[in-house]
């Protein structure tokens, strides 16, 4: 076996020749090409990080705002129920205080009708004495022992009415 330095000479030119010609117009190319869509894979790994990293931002915002919602409205409605209690009890107070004022002037009423009522069922029963007596005595007292016996018999019938 001998070695042919004229063909492999031949074979390393024609080797290089075609290594030249692929490196500039295939492999240059194609190496532009996967190095420009690594670029472009490499910036949409960016963007979907940042766009992942505002997400959360924003996730947190709305729970935060939520929380803070959530809060506003226990307060709202425990205040509102408070408030419901409070005017409640002023209610009930102010109802008591009418009920109180009403039965005192229900039971003063009461003791002036009362006080009405004894003094013309006195002045009746004086009366009807006045009468009676007249009839009895027929004209036999004289004015001033009349106004004693009207006063007695006042006085009595009123100790037994009141």
């Amino acid at each position: 076996m001998s070695i042919d330095f004229g063909t492999m000479l031949a074979q390393l030119v024609i080797f290089l020749l075609l290594y030249w010609f692929l490196k500039k117009y295939a492999f240059g190319p194609l190496m532009k090409m996967m190095k420009a869509r690594q670029e472009y894979i490499e910036s949409q790994i960016h963007v979907a990080e940042q766009n992942r990293t505002e997400a959360e931002k924003l996730a947190a915002e709305h729970r935060q705002a939520i929380e803070a919602a959530k809060r506003d409205a226990h307060e709202l409605m425990e205040n509102g129920r408070k408030t419901g209690e409070r005017q409640a009890q002023e209610i009930l107070k102010a109802a008591e205080e009418e009920a109180r004022r009403l039965k005192e002037e229900a039971l003063t009423d009461i003791a002036r009708e009362k006080e009405n009522a004894i003094a013309e069922l006195k002045e009746q029963v004086g009366l009807l004495t006045v009468l009676l007596a007249e009839k009895v005595v027929a004209k036999e007292i004289d004015l001033a022992r009349h106004q004693v016996l009207i006063d007695d018999a006042v006085k009595e019938l009123g100790d037994r009415v009141c």
